[in-house]
């Protein structure tokens, strides 16, 4: 990990959580973790909410620039090739995170409705459990079609590409959905609180800002100073 390389003799652990399975984890790592990293604000306003971090401490760290993507069993009809195909009698449950639990899921709601296909969409939709394989679901047929960040092929699958018992069958435009920014902050109650704010200032300094492009994520640098905070 390049911060341990700059910071000898600091062991950093690491803990990855589905993002809607997020508030009571952290709670329940809290004693024993220091900072946490969000995909965006629903989760961490969540956080900010539960008083486990302090909104003033939040610091916008990257930019998602995976876009928002449809995923199928890679058996589905060819026709099914674009967002609008949501919307047909071909699909009858598409898999969306909560939007009120989650960013993705938030997004993917404001896209649809920006491409006035959210009505049609609304009453098909299927919530994942807090810790579910999106894909696994899929393809074992728990639903249709699932909304996703492109990335979410990559880490699900494990292989580096998507797997072959799925694929993408539409990518949302970019200007249909707000940008997402990852965040960070120091825990209120966590046990090495300056520790956490000394890692969280090198994620956004010039050396944490390239291993994070070392990691395929995009440093916003100076429009984090805009940002910082904020929902």
């Amino acid at each position: 990990m390049a911060y341990t390389e700059h910071h000898p003799g600091v062991d950093v652990r690491v803990e990855v959580e589905k993002p809607m399975a997020l508030p009571p984890r952290v709670a329940e790592l809290q004693p024993n973790a220091s900072a946490v990293m969000t995909l965006g604000e629903v989760e961490m306003d969540a956080l900010i909410a539960e008083q486990i971090v302090h909104a003033s401490d939040v610091e916008i760290i990257a930019n998602n620039t995976y876009p928002l993507v449809i995923v199928v069993p890679g058996n589905a009809s060819d026709e099914f090739d674009e967002v609008a195909g949501l919307a047909t009698h071909r699909v009858n449950r598409v898999f969306i995170e909560d939007s009120n639990h989650s960013t993705l899921g938030a997004r993917a709601e404001q896209a649809l409705k920006a491409l006035d296909l959210w009505d049609a969409v609304a009453p098909k939709i299927v919530r994942p459990e807090p810790d579910a394989m999106i894909l696994a679901e899929i393809i074992d047929g728990t639903a249709d079609a699932a909304v996703v960040f492109k990335d979410c092929l990559v880490s699900e699958g494990g292989t580096g590409s998507p797997p072959k018992t799925v694929r993408i069958a539409g990518e949302f435009p970019a200007d249909t959905y707000d940008p997402i920014f990852y965040r960070a902050a120091p825990l209120q109650t966590g046990p090495q609180p300056e520790l956490a704010r000394e890692f969280i200032s090198y994620l956004v300094s010039d050396a944490g800002r390239k291993a994070l492009e070392d990691v395929g994520l995009s440093p916003v640098g100076d429009i984090r100073s805009g940002h910082k905070g904020q929902s």
